[in-house]
């Protein structure tokens, strides 16, 4: 019985890791903005690849709410909420699509980022600094990333 509930508890920890990255890496990304010597503004909001990033980040954000509560009350309770077969099946696809979404975002983010800093950025100025805390937000996707992947490793 021990086993079952450790398992359990490993996968209520990946999830809220899950979470919190997912919540870093929405706030990071919110937040990013810049504002140059001549008074121009620059925000997240202008690059599509960035929404992007923030879109993907607030749907995984979203369905990881959902399975903390389902793997909490596996924890709690010692068995599934969800105990039909189809169901299950249907939440494990849904891990993988949702994995899969965060790692598109991370792709879009990284590539993006570094395609902009290899064109415009010399490493001292604010445009710098505004690509560093979008690549800092889009680790957070890719830490995100790497624990849903754990999860689907850990499916029984």
């Amino acid at each position: 019985m021990a086993s079952k509930k450790t398992w359990g508890i490993t996968v209520l920890l990946l999830r809220l890791l899950t979470l919190a990255s997912l919540v870093v890496s929405i706030i990071l990304i919110a937040t990013d903005n810049v504002t140059f010597a001549g008074g121009a503004k620059l925000h997240f909001k202008d690059f599509h690849a960035y929404r992007y990033v923030l879109s993907v980040a607030v749907i995984g954000a979203a369905y990881t709410l959902i399975q903390i509560l389902i793997a909490s009350y596996y924890v709690q309770n010692g068995k599934h909420l969800v105990r039909d077969d189809h169901a299950v099946l249907f939440l494990h696809f849904a891990d993988l699509v949702i994995a899969l979404l965060l790692a598109t975002g991370v792709g879009v983010g990284y590539g993006f980022t570094v395609e902009e800093k290899r064109m415009f950025g010399d490493g001292n100025n604010d445009l710098d600094k505004f690509l560093d805390m979008a690549l800092i937000s889009t680790s957070f996707l890719l830490l995100a990333t790497l624990c849903m992947g754990a999860l689907i490793l850990m499916k029984k």
